[in-house]
C-alpha cells in the first residue's frame, strides 16, 4: 500500500514539475490557469456588472446542460473508444510487483481523483459566465465538490465496465445500445412535455429539469439538484442530501470496483502497449482521434485524383472505410449547445456563437496534422502550398458540414430568416477555414514541441485569438456605425476571416518543404 501511495505522489509531483520545467511552459501554464479562472475573477472584481447569460429562470437548465454536456461526452467516448486502465510504464511496474489485484485496482481508483478534480474545474469554468454573480466564490467551491463527485463516479463506472467487459465480452456494445434506447425514451418524454406546454421549448425544459423525477435520477439528477439547491440557498433540504447521495454513490461504486475478481492483467497490458503508441503519436504531433475509436473497417471504393489531390482522395477513402463521413459524435457538441439555447431562450445569434465555440474544440482535435508525419507527402512533385491545402481540406469539409446542419436547424427553430440563415452558414464556413488555418500556423511554428498537452493548449489559444479581428470589426460597425442588420455585420467578418485564413496558410506554405522540419 505504501508503494502505491508513493508511486502516485511521485507521478503527481513529476507532472507538476514538467509544467514549470521551462519558462515558456510555466508561462503558458499560468495563462491557462488564469483563463480557466477568468469567470471567478470577474465575479470578484465587478460583481455588479456580472449577471450572467441565462437569468434566474434558466439557472437549473444551465447547470443540467453543462453536467450533461461533459458527463455524457465522457460516457459516450468511453463506450466507443478502446480505452485502458494504465499507461505502459504503470502496467510494467504494477503487474511485475508483488501486489494483489485489489491493490492494483485501488491504485487505479486513487489515480482517478486528480482527473476528476481537473475535469470538474473545467466544468465550473462555464458556471460563472452562465449564472453570473449568483454563483459566489464559496458556492463555486461547493459546486466544484459536487462536480468532482459526479465525474469520479463516471470514471469508476468506466473502470468497472472495462473490467467486466473482459469477463463478459461484448458488454460495452450492449450498454451502448441500451444507452441509445434510454436517450430515445428521454427524447419522447421531453417531446410529450413540449406538446403539452404550448410548443414552448423554454417552458418544456424548465418543467423537465426542475421536476422531482429528474432530481431523483441517479448521479446527474442528484448533481443538478445539489447545485440548484445551493444557488437557491436550500442547504438543508437540497444541497446536503443530494451531495450525500453522490458521496455514498462514489464510495459504493469504488467498493464494488475494488472488490472485483477478474483476471484483467493480460488485456490491460495489451491496451497499455497500444495506448503508448497513441501517446508516442501525440508527442510526434501526429494526433489522430480515430486511433482510439472502435471501428470495424469496411470495404469502400473511391476514385483517386492525381498529384497533391491524391492526399485528399486518400483521406476521403479512409473516412468511407470507417463508416459514414458524418457520425453521431460529430453532432454531439453543436446539438447540446442548440438544445441548451432553446431551453434557456437564447436568440439565434447567441446560439450561433455557441456552435462556433464548439467548432473551436473540434478543430483542436482534427487529425490533419498526422499527414505531416508521413514521408510520402514530401515526395509528391507538387508545390508545398497545394499539398498543404489538400491535406487539411477533408477536415474543413467534415467540420463545416456537421456544424452547418446544426446551424440550419437552429435557424428554423429560432425563427431566423432565410437570408440570415444562408449568411450564417457562409460565416460558419469562414470560421472553419480560419480555425483550421490558425491551427496549421501554430503547428508550423511549434511542430517540434514534445509536450503534447502544451501544444494542444497553444493551438486552442491561438485559434481563439484568431477570431478576435472579426469580432472587433463587428463590434465597431455595430457601436460606431450603428449597423444592426445581422447580415451586414456578417459580410465584413466573413471577408476578415477569409483574409486571415489566407495569411495563415501563406505563412505556413514552407511547412512541407523538408520533412526534417518536423523532426
Amino acid at each position: 500500500m505504501n508503494a502505491v501511495v508513493y508511486l502516485l505522489l511521485r507521478q503527481y509531483a513529476n507532472r507538476i514539475r514538467r509544467l514549470f520545467r521551462k519558462p515558456l511552459n510555466a508561462l503558458l501554464t499560468i495563462i491557462a490557469a488564469l483563463f480557466i479562472l477568468s469567470g471567478p475573477i470577474l465575479m470578484l472584481v465587478i460583481p455588479e456588472f456580472y449577471e450572467g447569460l441565462v437569468g434566474a429562470r434558466g439557472r437549473e437548465i444551465a447547470v443540467a446542460g453543462v453536467q450533461l454536456f461533459i458527463g455524457m461526452t465522457l460516457i459516450l467516448s468511453s463506450l466507443s473508444q478502446q480505452g485502458g486502465l494504465f499507461t505502459y510504464s504503470e502496467a510494467s511496474i504494477l503487474f511485475s510487483a508483488p501486489l494483489t489485484k485489489r491493490t492494483v485496482l485501488l491504485y487505479s481508483t486513487l489515480q482517478s481523483l486528480p482527473g476528476s478534480i481537473l475535469t470538474s474545474i473545467f466544468m465550473c469554468f462555464y458556471f460563472p459566465w452562465l449564472i453570473g454573480s449568483a454563483m459566489t466564490p464559496l458556492k463555486l467551491l461547493a459546486t466544484l465538490l459536487v462536480m468532482a463527485l459526479l465525474i469520479f463516479c463516471i470514471f469508476i463506472l468506466y473502470y468497472y465496465i472495462y473490467i467486466q467487459d473482459i469477463a463478459h465480452e461484448g458488454l460495452k456494445k450492449r450498454l451502448k445500445k441500451y444507452l441509445l434506447i434510454f436517450f430515445g425514451a428521454v427524447a419522447v418524454i421531453y417531446a410529450v412535455i413540449w406538446l403539452t406546454n404550448g410548443h414552448d421549448f423554454g417552458e418544456a425544459a424548465i418543467t423537465f429539469f426542475t421536476s422531482p423525477f429528474y432530481n431523483a435520477f441517479p448521479l446527474f439528477g442528484w448533481a443538478k439538484w445539489a447545485v440548484a439547491a445551493l444557488l437557491n440557498d436550500q442547504f438543508i433540504t437540497g444541497f446536503i442530501p443530494a451531495t450525500l447521495l453522490l458521496l455514498v454513490s462514489a464510495f459504493v461504486l469504488a467498493r464494488i470496483y475494488y472488490s472485483q475478481d477478474v483476471d484483467f492483467y493480460e488485456k490491460a497490458q495489451l491496451d497499455s502497449i497500444r495506448l503508448q503508441k497513441v501517446v508516442d503519436a501525440l508527442r510526434n504531433n501526429g494526433y489522430d482521434a480515430a486511433g482510439l475509436t472502435v471501428k470495424k473497417v469496411v470495404k469502400a471504393k473511391g476514385s483517386f485524383r492525381e498529384g497533391a489531390a491524391a492526399i485528399m482522395s486518400r483521406q476521403f477513402l479512409e473516412m468511407k472505410k470507417r463508416g459514414p463521413m458524418l457520425a453521431f459524435r460529430d453532432f454531439i457538441n453543436g446539438s447540446i449547445y442548440l438544445v441548451v439555447g432553446l431551453a434557456v431562450g437564447f436568440d439565434f445569434t447567441i446560439v450561433f456563437t455557441m456552435i462556433v465555440f464548439s467548432m473551436i474544440v473540434n478543430t483542436t482535435t482534427d487529425s490533419w496534422n498526422a499527414e505531416f508525419r508521413k514521408p510520402y507527402i514530401y515526395l509528391i512533385p507538387e508545390s508545398p502550398f497545394r499539398k498543404l491545402m489538400y491535406a487539411v481540406l477533408p477536415s474543413i469539409v467534415k467540420n463545416m458540414l456537421a456544424e452547418s446542419i446544426i446551424v440550419v436547424i437552429a435557424a428554423i427553430l429560432l425563427g431566423a430568416g432565410a437570408r440570415e440563415a444562408v449568411f450564417s452558414v457562409l460565416l460558419l464556413a469562414a470560421y472553419t477555414l480560419l480555425f483550421t488555418s490558425a491551427g496549421v500556423f501554430t503547428y508550423r511554428i511549434m511542430g517540434h514541441m514534445t509536450n503534447a498537452v502544451l501544444l494542444m493548449f497553444m493551438r486552442l489559444m491561438f485559434i481563439m485569438a484568431a477570431a478576435i479581428p472579426g469580432g472587433v470589426i463587428a463590434i465597431v460597425l455595430n457601436l460606431a456605425a450603428g449597423i444592426e442588420d445581422p447580415v451586414m455585420l456578417m459580410i465584413p467578418v466573413i471577408l476578415a476571416n477569409l483574409l486571415c485564413s489566407l495569411l495563415f496558410m501563406f505563412l505556413s506554405r514552407k511547412l512541407l518543404v523538408q520533412s526534417e522540419l518536423m523532426n
